[in-house]
């Protein structure tokens, strides 16, 4: 492997080995889980942690194997903690409230090694609180979010009369995703299938509500209604059509959001190769004062430095 494998390696809690099968080998001290849920115990890596395309493909296969089972054991669950589940916006929004007031970070060895990216917060968020990851889920909660995913994209499907589970293989951060997407057919001919991402809307929404209970958002935060994924699509909002800057934009804030931190500046040239575009987009003003920040830091200047990197090289 080489430097920038080693790095990415690094910089990834879930490239340690992590897999649905070590749940039943949670070392930290936690709450009871939800009440006789059965979870998902799979010898294999989170969809969204997989290396390769062919690795990505083959967990997609495993997780649609299991599909139907893990959207009836959720299904069986969720009515004690919230109610009958219905593909509808309020539903959503009531298991939004009810993770919030449930999830749990992870209390397991090297957790911690993460902060957190929030907008806002007075100096650098902490990597835990009273021994609790402020960045990684409790391993128990990465099953309730497989079946979360699987339930909310079977409720997508069910509201779009066009639309069925999908496998993408999206390349990001130098690994192929296999999470599973929701893809609704182009009405036009030629036009790119709009995607539904039902596992990365409600890994986001975890982490989003594990800050909230942990007060990370200060006293008075924003409201929060995870059925706003659901409502867009019950209220005929048209998905975007497919904006590879815009994309770009999104996967580098999604890993700061991740891991504290931008990609290195060639790994951030790769990915606007990748998407065929033919120089790097104007990027917001925060992201642009990370990269600007790095290159003092670093030493780099004139045409070392990633502003000079703004046109790629054909």
């Amino acid at each position: 492997m080489d430097f920038l494998g080693r790095l990415l390696e690094a910089a990834r809690p879930w490239r340690a080995g992590f897999k649905y099968s070590d749940i039943g080998r949670e070392q930290g001290g936690y709450r009871p889980g939800p009440p006789g849920y059965r979870p998902y115990l799979a010898a294999h890596e989170p969809p969204h942690a997989t290396e390769t395309s062919r690795r990505a493909r083959a967990v997609y296969d495993c997780v649609m194997a299991a599909k139907d089972e893990r959207v009836a054991e959720i299904s069986r669950v969720v009515p004690q903690l919230v109610r009958d589940p219905q593909p509808d916006p309020q539903f959503w929004d009531a298991v939004g409230d009810w993770m919030t007031g449930s999830v749990e970070g992870s209390r397991e060895p090297g957790s911690d090694r993460y902060h957190p990216v929030i907008q806002d917060y007075p100096g650098r968020p902490p990597t835990q609180i009273n021994g609790e990851s402020t960045t990684v889920l409790r391993p128990l909660w990465e099953s309730i979010v497989l079946d979360l995913s699987l339930l909310l994209g079977e409720h997508m499907i069910a509201r779009l009369a066009t639309a069925r589970w999908s496998f993408d293989g999206e390349w990001r951060e130098g690994s192929c995703a296999g999470d599973p997407r929701v893809a609704v057919v182009a009405d036009q001919r030629g036009g790119m299938p709009p995607l539904q991402m039902p596992f990365r809307s409600i890994s986001a929404a975890a982490r989003h509500c594990l800050h909230r209970r942990q007060g990370l958002f200060g006293k008075k935060p924003e409201p929060f209604r995870l059925g706003d994924v659901l409502r867009r699509i019950v209220e005929g909002e048209a998905p975007k059509s497919y904006d590879a800057r815009r994309e770009l934009i999104a996967s580098l804030e999604a890993h700061l959001e991740e891991h504290g931190d931008l990609p290195p500046n060639d790994e951030i040239i790769r990915w606007v190769v990748e998407a065929r575009l033919p120089d790097v987009p104007e990027l917001p003003d925060r992201l642009a004062a990370i990269l600007d920040e790095r290159d003092r830091r670093d030493g780099r200047t004139g045409k070392a430095s990633w502003r000079a990197s703004v046109k790629v090289q054909g």
